[in-house]
């Protein structure tokens, strides 16, 4: 009966020892499924902020081309050339071909555009005879301008560190209006009225007149929709 009485006694004790270890996995199976739901929580929460994140980058990725094709589009603006050829009826050294010129700058968009300069490039420099309503650094009155007139027009001056020495050298002539640093949308600028004179013998080149607008908003500049040519026969 003792020796009985021990194997229960042994066998119970090993029942008790399972059920510690069996209650011990359990508990660290608990553990270790807390510790994963907690991760996979986590790791959810880590996904849905970057897909936050990525959904707002993406969003300024499509404004911002937008902002820049509405500024593209309020940003309207072209130059054409309006003029006459008057040819003398002969061919001598006193006498001279005209050229009359309007250069014209119309804002046909919303946005202003700031410190227009125009460019006037001759394609043959020899013949950059250009005259107008242009005013020279060191001049003030209207008595000092190439080409007098009466009527009011806008006022044009040589920009900084060119001249019309150096417009005769290189073939342009780069202006800027002195009453008109800022040409709000839907306007025109008063036009530039100038005159080309031309020597009506022993020509043989071609004259190509070509004009470009630029400004703060567009520093690489724009042509104008038209030139002036004139072939010489």
């Amino acid at each position: 009966m003792v020796r009985s009485s021990k194997v229960t006694s042994d066998k119970e004790v090993q029942l008790q020892q399972k059920l510690i270890h069996y209650r011990s996995e359990v508990i660290r199976s608990k553990q270790i499924i807390e510790r994963q739901e907690n991760e996979i929580k986590n790791q959810k929460e880590s996904i849905q902020s970057l897909m936050k994140r990525l959904s707002e980058i993406q969003e300024n990725a499509e404004i911002l081309p937008n902002n820049q094709s509405n500024a593209e589009l309020n940003l309207q603006f072209h130059s054409f050339f309006s003029y006459s050829v008057i040819i003398p009826k002969r061919k001598n050294e006193e006498e001279h071909i005209i050229i009359k010129g309007l250069f014209t700058i119309v804002n046909t968009g919303t946005q202003s555009i700031h410190s227009p300069v125009i460019c006037l490039e001759f394609n043959q420099p020899e013949y950059a005879n250009l005259s107008g309503k242009i005013q020279h650094s060191k001049q003030s009155s209207s008595s000092q301008f190439l080409l007098e007139e009466d009527t009011l027009e806008e006022i044009w001056a040589f920009i900084e560190g060119t001249s019309q020495k150096e417009a005769k050298k290189t073939g342009r002539y780069w202006l800027k209006p002195t009453n008109s640093d800022i040409l709000l949308g839907n306007t025109t600028l008063s036009t530039f009225n100038f005159e080309v004179l031309l020597p009506s013998h022993q020509i043989e080149k071609n004259l190509v007149i070509q004009g470009y607008v630029y400004s703060e908003e567009m520093p690489e500049g724009k042509p104008s929709n038209n030139k002036i040519i004139f072939n010489f026969h």
